[in-house]
């Protein structure tokens, strides 16, 4: 019933919300007026004096006037602030001074401590009036609001408090910090507890979300946060960084929910810039692939460091044009000048590679251009192969043939003995590489890293797909694990490694440890403020995400390596390692690309099986060839 009353109320038009004040205001005065006679034993008589209600009828005006003036009746009740404390205190003084004047000039005898008594009992009335409403609002309405939990009892967890207090979304209930000198204490009436102890009271006080007020809190501690209150279905959000306390008041709006992204980056090494220009810094480079995910995030970072002239080649000319178009804005933002060209082209086009490397005097290649999403390769085994293996073949001899000074692979863990075609076709490609760098004119190198968050094919945008259409989120395996590596932090290592390499170098970029699917499933799901469940043979369900788990999808493994050897060989760099591997004799390398070339135009999948089972590529394919070969 108080909810209907209090929704009838809110849902009236100004004018008769204006209406409602004045009268009540009006109603306040007298009763206020009468009660202090009766607190004051004041004969009854008083009131059979009609210059009394003259009075009284001057003091309703002019402090409904005053009100008016002062833009009580215009303020919106629910939002009402200590502003509002000043102005009816400022409506009372001078309904006061007025009523003490008007009794002089009618020759009224009313004493000062009536007055006084009149004053602040009509102000307790007007403004406990207002407050009070202000608090059947806010109770009534708790359904519209999520209860917050700050963790974080600083600086920035007073200006998000602050920001909190002025909106309507959100019901402060605690604040939590790992500092024992604050645990116990109180920030504006919220307790502040450790995460032991808020851990109790999270169902009791019904939180949906937990905002982080602490900037630059390491990935490792989030994600530990993250991994506790995991049984937990809240929202997590938290400050992007520590320049953001610096520039100015932290609001609300400020803070973005925590994305896997935060949990599975680590904390990035800040990159040498100087290992990163040495390559590109003045220099014509070329990216391959540059639409795609890698390619393009090395076009980003490229441009930070100069190059004379950047050719962004795809052979999509949607993905072409949208690399294109961003990197010339960025380029314009950050005031550089230098011409980029797109470049519509194929890498197994060997004239065409041949006359753009000639003529534009390339002499960086970053190589990204490669098919890499495993089940696709699998359906497409034949023209994975063209792509990767003998475009890479192309784009490398072309580039020896011109003379680039640099040529940098982008490889992969899956070509660590690879159970897929992809992977087999990675591994091919660094010992084309490999044989390639032997003429020692162009200084190959191979860079060789695991998943990418977010990249085309990733398992991170299809979770989150998957969740938002209301699951079931699908892992293939309870046991399968992968790398993970932000794509940003996964460029700039690129590009210091590329800096490194003295010519048949394989660089391994430190990815940290390998995370359970399963586990990230759980984890995407909760970020959500949603409770996941595993999904079982009964069906029953017990919250709000199912995980399904499927089968091993075709050439798909348990568990990723990123090197075949037993040692790393450590660089200037911690996060950038290098393994030494033999290649293969160049007659023999010839022999084995000029079968796969013939297996290929046969469409004989058996054939080019037998050519990459080879000891040094090391397919150990053991699903079902699933290649369907259009002839």
């Amino acid at each position: 019933m108080s909810n209907y009353i209090i929704f009838f109320l809110i849902n009236l038009n100004r004018q008769i919300k204006q209406l409602i004040q004045l009268c009540s205001d009006t109603i306040f005065i007298l009763l206020s007026f009468f009660l202090t006679l009766i607190v004051h034993n004041e004969p009854i008589i008083i009131l059979n004096n009609t210059d009394i209600y003259i009075i009284l009828l001057s003091v309703v005006f002019i402090n409904l006037i005053t009100f008016s003036f002062l833009g009580l009746y215009r303020a919106v009740i629910r939002h009402i602030s200590t502003e509002t404390i000043k102005h009816v205190g400022i409506g009372i003084c001078v309904s006061a001074v007025f009523m003490y004047l008007v009794s002089q000039l009618f020759k009224v005898y009313l004493p000062v401590n009536i007055i006084f008594t009149f004053s602040l009992l009509l102000f307790c009335m007007q403004l406990g009036a207002r407050v009070g409403l202000r608090q059947i609002y806010i109770n009534n309405i708790k359904s519209d609001k999520k209860s917050v939990a700050i963790y974080g009892a600083g600086k920035a967890g007073l200006q998000i408090l602050n920001s909190i207090s002025k909106g309507s979304d959100y019901r402060p209930k605690m604040f939590i910090d790992d500092d024992k000198n604050l645990i116990g204490r109180r920030i504006a009436n919220l307790n502040i507890f450790s995460m032991a102890q808020a851990e109790k009271l999270f169902i009791k006080y019904n939180i949906d979300v937990l905002l982080i007020a602490i900037p630059n809190l390491p990935h490792s501690i989030r994600n530990n946060i993250l991994t506790q209150l995991q049984k937990y279905p809240m929202q997590i959000k938290a400050m992007p960084s520590l320049k953001d306390l610096v520039e100015g008041p932290i609001k609300i709006n400020d803070l973005k929910a925590v994305s896997i992204k935060d949990l599975l980056g680590r904390n990035v090494v800040e990159p040498d810039l100087a290992l990163m220009s040495k390559n590109i810094n003045d220099k014509v480079v070329l990216i391959t692939g540059a639409g795609g995910s890698i390619g393009s995030e090395l076009s980003r970072q490229a441009i930070k460091c100069m190059p004379k002239m950047l050719l962004l080649l795809d052979i999509s000319e949607a993905a072409l044009y949208s690399i294109q178009s961003e990197i010339n804005a960025l380029a314009i933002d950050q005031g550089t000048k230098f011409e980029i060209i797109p470049i519509i082209c194929s890498v197994q086009n060997s004239s065409q590679i041949l006359k753009i490397l000639k003529k534009l005097k390339v002499q960086t290649i970053f190589h990204a251009a490669a098919y890499k999403h495993v089940p696709l390769v699998e359906h497409n085994i034949v023209e994975a192969i063209r792509n990767n293996v003998f475009g890479t073949k192309t784009l490398g001899e072309m580039a020896v043939k011109s003379k680039v000074e640099n040529f940098i692979l982008i490889s992969s863990d899956k070509a660590v003995r690879p159970t897929n075609f992809m992977g087999s076709t990675k591994r091919l490609s660094e010992l084309i590489c490999q044989d390639l760098a032997l003429k020692n004119v162009t200084n190959f190198s191979m860079v060789r890293f695991g998943n990418v968050l977010g990249s085309s094919g990733s398992v991170i945008p299809l979770f989150q797909e998957q969740i938002n259409k209301g699951g079931p989120v699908t892992v293939t395996h309870r046991d399968i694990t992968r790398f993970f590596m932000t794509i940003p932090e996964a460029a700039q290592l690129v590009l210091q490694a590329s800096s490194m390499g003295t010519g048949n170098d394989i660089f391994i970029l430190d990815m940290g440890a390998p995370v359970k699917i399963i586990d990230l499933a759980f984890k995407m799901i909760h970020l959500q403020g949603l409770k996941p469940y595993l999904e079982t043979s009964n069906k029953q369900t017990n919250g709000d995400i199912a995980i399904s788990i499927t089968n091993l999808r075709p050439g798909e493994k348990l568990f990723e390596e990123l090197m075949l050897g037993e040692n790393s060989i450590k660089t200037t760099h911690p996060k950038i390692f290098k393994e030494k591997l033999s290649g293969i004799e160049s007659v023999e390398l010839r022999k084995l690309q000029n079968l796969l070339l013939k297996a290929c135009e046969l469409g004989s999948i058996e054939d080019i099986k037998a050519v990459l089972v080879h000891p040094k590529i090391g397919l150990n394919h053991t699903g079902k060839i699933v290649d369907k070969v259009l002839l």
